[in-house]
């Protein structure tokens, strides 16, 4: 059974449970972002195919999730916390890298589909316990790439810009990243197709 232990920093997430009055970190909030960033990225597959593998991995109704996240309980959120994820036997999926993607694309808690909000950064990962080593954010696209593509393998660099490879706009997807300069093209901000942006 391997175990990953990420010490995170909250940067702009704002969590909350039972109680919409108070700020926490749940698991399960974590599991349904890094749910919805697993779909987006395999726009490639067919729905059937997709809904198989999500269910492998993140469970299902009548199958047990292949990993499980427990946090600290917390007095609401702090400034740095610590995630731990604890892989099954049967879990061959590659969680560390995948959450060092969901981290860089975002989305946790509320207000998380406005710009620079629902952020968190890494600052140390421990795997089964061993010493604690200090993350380095990928910040070119050759890093994202390679980090997208330990997961699916249907992106290329192209243009300056990661582009999906034989994806189908069935359901919202990450179709095309780009390192943005702070700059955003008007026309672009109102497209109703589904981009996301990383900030550089």
């Amino acid at each position: 059974m391997n175990i990953i232990v990420f010490e995170c920093e909250n940067i702009s997430i704002d969590m909350r449970g039972a109680n919409p009055n108070q700020k926490e970190l749940r698991p399960a909030s974590f599991k349904g972002v890094m749910r919805f960033w697993w779909r987006a990225i395999h726009g490639n597959l067919p729905l059937i195919k997709l809904k198989k593998q999500e269910d492998d991995i993140f469970g299902s109704t009548d199958k047990k999730s292949s990993f499980s996240i427990k946090i600290k309980k917390y007095q609401g959120i702090p400034k740095n916390f610590e995630i731990e994820f604890i892989k099954s036997p049967r879990c061959d999926f590659d969680i560390q890298s995948f959450f060092e993607l969901v981290v860089l694309l975002g989305g946790f808690g509320k207000s998380a589909k406005n710009i620079n909000q629902g952020k968190i950064k890494i600052l140390t990962i421990q795997v089964n316990k061993q010493s604690k080593i200090t993350y380095n954010e990928p910040n070119n696209l050759n890093d994202i790439l390679n980090l997208l593509n330990s997961i699916n393998q249907s992106f290329e660099l192209k243009n300056n810009e990661i582009i999906g490879r034989n994806f189908k706009f069935n359901y919202p997807m990450v179709y095309r990243i780009w390192i943005d300069n702070g700059v955003l093209n008007t026309k672009f901000k109102d497209n109703k197709i589904f981009q996301r942006k990383i900030n550089g």
